[in-house]
Parts: C-alpha cells; sequence; structure tokens
C-alpha cells in the first residue's frame, strides 16, 4: 500500500522524538517538532549562544535538545557580554509557541 504522505508531526523532541525526527527526515519527509515549551519554565538549561539580537541585550542560543532548522530557540535577557558558542546557564521564565525566553543565571 503506497501513501501520498509527505509531512509527519512529532510531539516531544526529546532523546526518543529526536530519534524520529532523525528517521522521518532521513526518508525524506517534511517533519514539524512540537514541545511543550510552557513545561520549560522554571527549569535551568545549558545554552549554546548563537548570537545577539541588533540593540537589545538579548542574546539567541539553543539547548541540547534544539535542532537547527527544526526545533525552537531560547531568547537570553542579560547585560553581560556573551560571544557566539559561549555556554551560559539559564533559567527558563517564560514560553512563547516554540520559543523559550529565559535570564543568565
Amino acid at each position: 500500500m503506497k501513501s501520498n504522505m509527505k509531512k509527519i508531526a512529532v510531539v516531544g523532541t526529546g532523546v526518543i522524538g529526536n530519534g524520529w525526527i532523525a528517521r522521518f527526515l532521513a526518508k525524506g519527509f517534511d517533519v514539524v517538532a512540537f514541545d511543550l515549551a510552557e513545561d520549560m519554565i522554571g527549569r535551568e538549561v545549558l545554552v549554546m549562544i548563537e548570537g545577539k539580537v541588533a540593540d537589545e541585550n538579548v542574546y539567541v542560543g539553543r539547548t541540547y535538545k534544539d535542532a537547527p532548522n527544526v526545533d525552537g530557540l531560547i531568547f537570553v535577557n542579560t547585560d553581560e557580554e556573551l560571544m557566539s558558542g559561549d555556554l551560559a546557564r539559564v533559567k527558563v521564565t517564560g514560553a512563547a509557541e516554540y520559543d523559550l525566553i529565559g535570564e543568565l543565571m
């Protein structure tokens, strides 16, 4: 039986979810990944900084489970100067649909 299915949604982007995502991408599917960002509020996460938002004291980064072009970002509010590639401890203070908001600890 042949299917015309081209797009797959994966709920949860932990270790198991990322395994499914990788498998579907390897098979040529378009994958949309969802994670319950609100569950992260109050948690401390390690973030790799990718860059700075122009004219704001906000940096953009990813946690260990956030894949580029698949998962959301975390926006880190701080007055400290950070560089791309820095690892920062961040407390998650808010969540948008796909992205997190946090403060440098």
